[in-house]
């Protein structure tokens, strides 16, 4: 049976990371969870015998940021044998029952899929009900809104462990934007799709990385799609004009456009 592995980076941020756990409820058993504990100022220490999935946890000996904490986690991935498959969570994010069988199930049908998603439902800071996301779901959909959106959301992915064998890894080039490079490559050189049904459930935080470094993100992905450039697309001037829009109007004003989408 193909083994798959969940990546969780976590930054001081123990409670949130424990409603995670405690939301992964699989019925199946070939399970791992492997989390990067990126610096935290008091080392975490987990109730690992609650679970009934191996937890590993890698300390790094100073923060160092997502993307490091990442690499870290998909370099300790590459040297096991035994896993095929590799998830994204983060802490403070839900997963719903049978989330990882499902999507590896739909792997197994389909021997040409390389990362596959989920739509999400996301909920603000008091835990309101804000939207669905609505994501394209096909490899030709995906491929054709790539640069004026991102076809994808980081926790809940899943893929193969091949990709990250032949090299894949985060760039540092692009900060709080290194998730929408990095699935930017793998569109370009693989067949993605997502799921429907929104199987993970996500919060936005108001000292989240979107919101806090907005600028730092929306230059990132303005650079990103410089680098990935197609000249011969209207979807990249779309995208590039949308990314410049973004720099105009606060990020309430895209909060509601989407939130009108559901």
């Amino acid at each position: 049976m193909k083994k798959t592995i969940i990546l969780i980076p976590v930054y001081n941020d123990k409670g949130d990371l424990l409603k995670t756990l405690n939301s992964i409820n699989e019925d199946d058993d070939n399970l791992e969870i492997l989390i990067i504990d990126d610096g935290s100022v008091i080392p975490l220490t987990l109730p690992r015998e609650k679970y009934k999935f191996k937890i590993n946890v890698f300390r790094l000996s100073e923060n160092m940021g997502i993307t490091k904490a990442l690499n870290t986690g998909l370099d300790i991935i590459s040297n096991r044998k035994d896993i095929d498959y590799i998830a994204r969570l983060d802490a403070g994010d839900i997963q719903q029952p049978n989330r990882i069988t499902i999507q590896k199930k739909t792997f197994e049908s389909d021997s040409e899929l390389v990362m596959l998603g989920t739509n999400v439902k996301f909920y603000d800071t008091n835990n309101n009900y804000l939207f669905d996301t609505k994501l394209p779901l096909t490899d030709i959909q995906i491929k054709k809104e790539k640069y004026i959106r991102s076809c994808f959301i980081h926790p809940s992915v899943m893929f193969t462990k091949r990709i990250i064998d032949q090299g894949m890894r985060y760039s540092t080039k692009f900060p709080a934007a290194e998730d929408y490079e990095f699935f930017l490559r793998i569109i370009l050189n693989y067949k993605v799709a997502n799921l429907d049904k929104p199987y993970v459930y996500c919060f936005d935080r108001a000292t989240g990385i979107s919101i806090r470094k907005r600028n730092i993100q929306i230059n990132s992905v303005l650079k990103c799609l410089f680098k990935h450039r197609d000249y011969t697309s209207t979807y990249w001037y779309f995208g590039v004009f949308k990314v410049l829009m973004q720099k105009i109007f606060p990020r309430k004003v895209f909060n509601i456009i989407k939130s009108k989408q559901k």
